[in-house]
């Protein structure tokens, strides 16, 4: 992918710290299992995050975004559904 060790050692180093992936010396890394509840409050904080993103953000929207929007939207929508 072209990117040097340096960046890819730091983003390995930031998921270890917020407890994502666990580092084994000698061995790599492994992305850690996750329990049902902790997807489901992951999932829950993510919402949290995008609802406060769209309420600071709302005074700059003009129709172009609303639309652009709602079109990101209905695929998002329909690629969930297939995968259900």
């Amino acid at each position: 992918m072209n990117t040097s060790r340096a960046p890819v050692r730091e983003a390995l180093y930031l998921l270890q710290v917020d407890g994502i992936v666990e580092r084994m010396p000698r061995r790599g890394t492994i992305v850690k299992p996750f329990s049902q509840k902790e997807i489901i409050e992951y999932n829950d904080v993510a919402i949290g995050l995008i609802q406060m993103g769209i309420e600071f953000s709302q005074g700059k929207w003009h129709a172009e975004n609303k639309q652009s929007l709602r079109m990101h939207l209905a695929s998002a929508t329909d690629e969930c559904e297939k995968g259900m």
